[in-house]
């Protein structure tokens, strides 16, 4: 009778830990799931934050081309204006 019930004592501590295991199993499955979903948005605002950076730059580098142009014309405008000043002052 003893032999009885510590055997059927052995076959619910290996349910338990069967159960246990099993529980084990599907909280790790779940939580690869939730690091795979992490990696994805990662992935997506660094991509993100690329496309952002390019469209920075290629912003910046128009507006520096077209600073570049109104300065040539200042200077230019800047020089007409000198030579007037020069013809005036004679």
């Amino acid at each position: 009778m003893d032999l009885a019930k510590r055997l059927c004592d052995e076959i619910e501590e290996l349910n338990l830990e069967g159960e246990y295991q099993q529980a084990e199993i599907f909280r790790l499955k779940n939580e690869v799931s939730h690091c795979k979903h992490q990696w994805s948005v990662v992935a997506e605002h660094r991509r993100r934050a690329w496309q952002l950076t390019d469209e920075y730059f290629e912003e910046n580098n128009k507006l520096k081309l077209e600073n570049e142009a109104l300065m040539e014309k200042l200077m230019k405008a800047n020089k007409e204006l000198r030579e007037l000043k020069k013809k005036l002052s004679k």
